[in-house]
């Protein structure tokens, strides 16, 4: 029985631990929304609450904006034909892509022609920190790329421009050479479907915590009204799919009947959880009177009185701090 009950608590308090871990601990996944590390997206989330959603259920929304940002994952025809509708109900979809083909995959999807370079767009006079950080310009608002490219073709109207000091760094040494593309370079295009819009940007980072500040105003001319950002198209890390599974279960079994299940096994637990509790007690006292038996047996000449008192004060101040 000694043993069970410490398996028993050790089990419970590793429940516990885990639940203060998930619960306090985000993930630290790239364009996670709740990350707040430099490539998180909480400062985004929180200044203009911003939500998940995922590609399927755009079907359902009738406006607003809906970001799509760094994707891992491609899109399904239903997924695409979602996007579309929402679109050409007047909704507004906006596109952050860099040099991965996924986004301009998406875009082709729906209809339109874009094609970028196979480099960083970097400018050597107007940067934020670093060269691969270029200044750039969207309508009359100005911001910050983050390892980025620029629009080498496309039938679309061009929005967005980088300086004419910038350059397609195509061998990467961040210098010009003869050949690279010279700005001002196209870096934002949008088409019209339906009564919306679709915008593409080529760089995923302008948003992620490290950037959002330095793009405020860019980001205003992207970003209003309700917002939505695609959430399942990035792939997630160990620790924040046991995360996302663990709230979701959280979110199942308290925010419907469910819960009235959970409180029935709480309750049907408490009196197994108190007997377990009153065991491990009754063990500890029961451990101190071996203790002191073999104290006296060793020193017969003591006084099992004051070892008796002594052991009574230690088991107080033992319960005392844990309770």
């Amino acid at each position: 029985m000694k043993l069970l009950g410490f398996i028993a608590i050790g089990l419970i308090l590793s429940v516990i631990a885990i639940v203060i871990t998930i619960a306090l601990i985000p993930s630290t996944d790239d364009f996670d929304l709740g990350n707040p590390l430099w490539n998180g997206l909480s400062i985004l989330t929180k200044s203009h609450n911003i939500t998940p959603i995922n590609a399927i259920s755009v079907s359902s929304l009738t406006s607003g904006t809906v970001l799509v940002m760094g994707v891992d994952v491609g899109f399904t025809e239903l997924e695409i034909k979602a996007l579309r509708e929402f679109t050409e109900r007047g909704g507004y979809l906006v596109i952050l892509e860099d040099f991965r083909s996924i986004g301009y995959s998406l875009v082709g999807a729906l209809g339109f022609k874009v094609d970028v370079f196979n480099g960083i767009l970097v400018d050597p006079l107007f940067y934020h920190k670093d060269y691969t950080l270029p200044r750039v310009t969207l309508g009359n608002s100005t911001g910050y790329f983050n390892y980025g490219t620029a629009i080498r073709e496309h039938d679309g109207v061009c929005v967005g421009y980088s300086s004419s000091f910038s350059f397609i760094d195509i061998n990467m040494n961040k210098a010009y050479d003869s050949g690279e593309p010279r700005g001002p370079l196209c870096i934002a295009v949008e088409w019209h479907l339906g009564r919306g819009m679709v915008v593409l940007i080529t760089d995923s980072s302008i948003a992620i915590n490290s950037m959002v500040y330095a793009n405020e105003k860019l980001l205003e001319v992207l970003v209003s009204g309700n917002v939505y950002v695609i959430s399942d198209k990035w792939y997630k890390g160990l620790y924040s799919t046991l995360r996302s599974n663990a709230i979701d279960m959280y979110d199942t079994l308290v925010g419907t009947r469910f819960r009235y299940i959970l409180v029935l096994v709480l309750l049907a637990l408490y009196p197994l959880i108190v007997r377990m509790v009153s065991v491990f007690r009754e063990e500890v006292v029961d451990e101190l009177d071996l203790i002191i038996r073999r104290t006296l047996n060793l020193n017969p000449s003591w006084d099992p009185e004051i070892l008796k008192s002594i052991a009574r004060e230690w088991y107080k101040h033992w319960r005392s701090s844990r309770s």
